[in-house]
């Protein structure tokens, strides 16, 4: 089974020491539109006007909701009903960051709204941080993602004019939450976000990163990410403000600019530097009349159906607890809570109606019926049954021993904390939470609460190392699902051993002479490179073959020596000759890289192998190459240096022509039969003769006879690859045929992804965070194809924070029958220390 990645809870050992997450003193504040329109919280400033030209205001939003009108995050002063005055940031409907400045009609200009530009942020799981910056008097303005400069589209529509806003007028009603617009902010709105951190500095202009860096925010000396700080030597103004949201609306920046909760917004615990598990709402089924609110946690069907939605944290190892509200009054196993297998297909069943769950979920029903694979067991005679609004379900997890437990308002059925009494004790490697119901005519809901609780707690209780707010005490030993209680990710938590020194994507222009390509940050020792501007081939380098020798991924010809083509790898990337397949002039290119490093040789006879293997292997990032010569004997065994078993290995022939052979552990339910070829748009075909029919261990891989992998006196170059905790995860998904298609949950940042349809013909698709910087992704490359870089209308995909989910409809990604594998990479750092995408 492959690992999923890095926001997977894996073991209960707390927060990392050491490493530089960020230092918040504060909370959260929640604005759920949803639930109640126009909720905010607002002040009317003191009197006298101050800088009315000049302002910075910095804020951490978690974007809860997507598509669904605008998200006031930032602070709009009220107008007097002609809009006059207003300057304003915020997400719009299409969820790109509008500005609006909007002057009086004598100024030469009525107003402007537009976007900044045409990324749009819909990554629910994680939190943003921006910063918007205004010299009016200059006519700019700057924002800030992520302690990264956007870019603002030219024209006078995209700046301010150079007048008196009424942000910092004296006298003036200010409100956050909600639009200061059309007198009294009255549209109506379904969104959710909730907001953290909030400084207003009333007269300064951030011109660059290094004005507000150690400030605002800083990046993390460990991990690379831009994290949350207390503010730090700034200057507040006449009318600036901190608010931290600490269970009030007070300002803590010594000025007493104290707001008014308008609408009992909760305060809640999940901030930037404690990011909480919730529901995610990109993770359900793509046709179910879902609707979420109270942050995620509180999702509401009104439909006669059969849906599911999973959480957005997943669990492999550890103890973890959680808690569901029942909001229905309704009974007959109409709601149900629990956990689902995290690579599951989500999809309408009726069998969750009558007590009885699917295969890969394990649940409890309103009806006090736990249910797996078939008909459940009714145990309300021993923990009641879940018919009132308000009784308390509750989940114990333990993903090292595999079992579950539930509970209700209080009594468990059996006991999590000695480990006993379990009903099942089957879980997969990887699970999530998941709330679902099971038909009935009513309006139904399920009320999560995974330690930021969106309902009432008279008395809450945290979990053993301190985090949550719980109803019932947590079972001892177990957590709750929040990044301080995850474990250290395998990669990503140290300067000098982020994602970026295994794995980077690098662009170049060709200049039709010898050319240094750089900025790769390390040697490489793979290195695949592509023209994106024309259909000249791609080609494999890598060092243990040796340069100049390259292998195309897109035909099954014989590996090629070009003393033009790659000729030196370098300390930080790599130097290509004067070969215009790769560097022509004015060519646009593209390299992926990886490091490996570490020399192996293991003859034949050694641990268990049949066939002497010699190369490389980066024992940090799971990856591997190496040559061998084959025999053509059935059931040869390769000995590979990982120590844990590959998710996915590519063998291609060198010495004559074959195709690309290709293992996936996610492929099939037996991949051991079956093999894929990376050249070919070829669906899944089975053959004995490949991998003989037998998995790979964490030390060996078997081979058949067939000349693709081991003919006689034949030579090869394999590469392996096996998922790591923060840097890469390899799976599989069903596509959904919809333009709000298919989520695929990897559990870190995606930088790199490449799909393939395996139960139909089509592409390899590749897509990389460096030829499209933000989302949504547009453009791709084909591993089986010499196309050039390509877009299409529907050929859309983002880059979350703890996985990638498909915008539109497009066979080699998101055919609604189509069956898919995948091979993901990370960013930087894990989803334990990373931002929303």
């Amino acid at each position: 089974m492959p690992i999923v990645g890095s926001n997977i809870l894996a073991g209960a050992s707390g927060q990392s020491t050491g490493v530089d997450v960020g230092d918040y003193s504060g909370k959260s504040i929640l604005f759920d539109h949803v639930t109640s329109n126009n909720t905010s919280i607002s002040r009317t400033s003191d009197s006298g006007d101050g800088n009315r030209k000049m302002w910075t205001q910095s804020v951490w939003v978690k974007k809860l909701t997507n598509g669904s009108g605008n998200h006031h995050c930032f602070c709009t002063p009220v107008d007097n009903g002609d809009n006059s005055g207003i300057s304003s940031l915020y997400f719009d409907a299409n969820d790109k960051l509008e500005h609006y400045h909007d002057e009086n009609p004598s100024s030469g200009r009525e107003y402007g709204n537009t976007d900044i530009n045409d990324r749009v942020y819909r990554d629910p799981s994680a939190w943003y941080h921006i910063i918007w910056t205004v010299d009016a008097a200059n006519t700019v303005q700057k924002v800030y993602v992520n302690g990264v400069e956007e870019s603002i589209s030219s024209g006078s529509t995209y700046h301010p004019l150079n007048v008196d806003y009424n942000i910092n007028k004296g006298s003036s009603l200010h409100r956050i939450g909600i639009e200061g617009w059309d007198g009294d902010g009255a549209t109506t709105y379904t969104n959710q976000f909730m907001i953290a951190n909030f400084v207003h500095l009333d007269g300064t202009y951030m011109a660059n990163v290094a004005a507000f860096e150690d400030k605002l925010g800083r990046f993390s000396e460990d991990t690379g990410e831009w994290v949350c700080i207390d503010p730090v030597n700034v200057s507040y103004g006449t009318h600036g403000f901190w608010l931290k949201f600490d269970d009030n609306t007070n300002d803590s920046s010594g000025l007493a600019h104290h707001f008014t909760n308008n609408n009992s917004c909760p305060f809640l615990e999940d901030t930037p530097v404690n990011n909480f598990c919730t529901m995610n709402p990109l993770d359900n089924d793509h046709d179910a009349l879902m609707t979420n609110s109270k942050g995620n946690n509180y999702v509401v069907w009104d439909t006669n159906d059969y849906d599911r939605q999973r959480a957005s944290m997943a669990m492999t190892s550890g103890k973890w607890y959680f808690e569901f509200r029942q909001e229905s009054t309704n009974t007959g196993n109409t709601v149900v809570w629990g956990v689902k297998t995290t690579d599951a297909q989500l999809t309408d069943d009726s069998g969750i109606g009558s007590g009885s769950a699917m295969a890969d979920e394990w649940i409890l029903t309103d009806a006090g019926y736990i249910a797996n694979n078939g008909s459940g067991t009714d145990v309300s005679s021993s923990i009641t049954d879940v018919t009132t609004v308000g009784d308390i379900v509750q989940v114990a997890v333990d993903m090292d021993n595999k079992k579950i437990w539930f509970g209700i308002n209080g009594t468990f059925d059996g006991d999590p904390a000695a480990g006993s009494g379990n009903r099942y004790s089957n879980l997969p490697s990887s699970v999530s939470p998941m709330v679902g119901i099971g038909g009935g005519a009513t309006v139904r809901g399920a009320h999560a609460n995974f330690g930021s609780s969106t309902f009432t707690i008279s008395s809450p209780v945290a979990d053993g190392n301190g985090y949550g707010s719980f109803k019932h005490t947590p079972p001892s030993g177990f957590l709750a699902l929040c990044s301080k209680n995850m474990p250290d990710v395998e990669i990503g938590q140290e300067a000098d051993d982020l994602a970026t020194d295994h794995f980077n994507t690098v662009l170049y222009t060709g200049t039709g002479s010898s050319l240094a390509v750089t900025g790769v940050g390390f040697s490489p020792d793979l290195t695949w490179v592509k023209s994106r501007s024309t259909t000249d081939y791609q080609a494999v380098f890598d060092s243990e073959r040796g340069a100049t020798k390259y292998i195309r991924s897109s035909s099954d010809a014989v590996e090629t020596t070009t003393a033009e083509s790659l000729k030196t790898f370098d300390s930080d990337g790599f130097t290509l000759g004067t070969n215009s397949t790769w560097n022509a002039s004015s060519m646009s290119g593209v390299s992926w890289n990886w490091l490996l490093g570490t020399a192996f040789t293991n003859n034949s006879g050694t641990n268990s192998a049949t066939i002497t293997t010699t190369g490389q292997y980066n024992d940090d990032s799971k990856i591997c190459c190496f040559t061998y010569t084959g025999n053509g004997s059935d059931d040869q065994k390769l000995f590979h240096p990982l120590g844990v078993v590959p998710d996915m290995i590519i063998i291609k022939r060198r010495n004559s022509a074959n195709g690309w052979f290709v293992y996936h552990s996610s492929n099939t339910s037996a991949p051991e039969t079956d093999y894929l070829t990376l050249d070919t748009t070829d669906a899944t075909s089975d053959h004995a003769g490949i991998w003989s029919d037998e998995a790979p261990t964490s030390t060996l891989i078997t081979l058949g006879d067939n000349n693709a992998v081991n003919g006689s006196s034949d030579t090869y170059v394999c590469y392996a690859f096996s998922g790591v905790n923060g840097f890469s995860s390899f799976g599989s998904y069903k596509g959904n045929g919809s333009t709000d298609g298919a989520y695929i949950h990897t559990g870190h940042p995606v930088s790199w992804i490449m799909t393939k349809r395996t139960d139909s013909a089509d592409d390899w698709a590749i897509y990389d965070n460096t030829r499209n910087t933000a989302n949504v992704r547009t453009k791709y490359l084909l591993a089986n194809s010499d196309q050039a870089e390509a877009t299409y209308s529907t050929a859309l995909v983002d880059f979350l924070s703890n996985g990638f989910k498909w915008k539109g409809i497009v066979n080699f990604g998101n055919n609604g029958s189509g069956t898919y594998i995948f091979m993901a990479f990370s960013s930087g750092t894990g989803f334990k220390y990373g931002n929303a995408n």
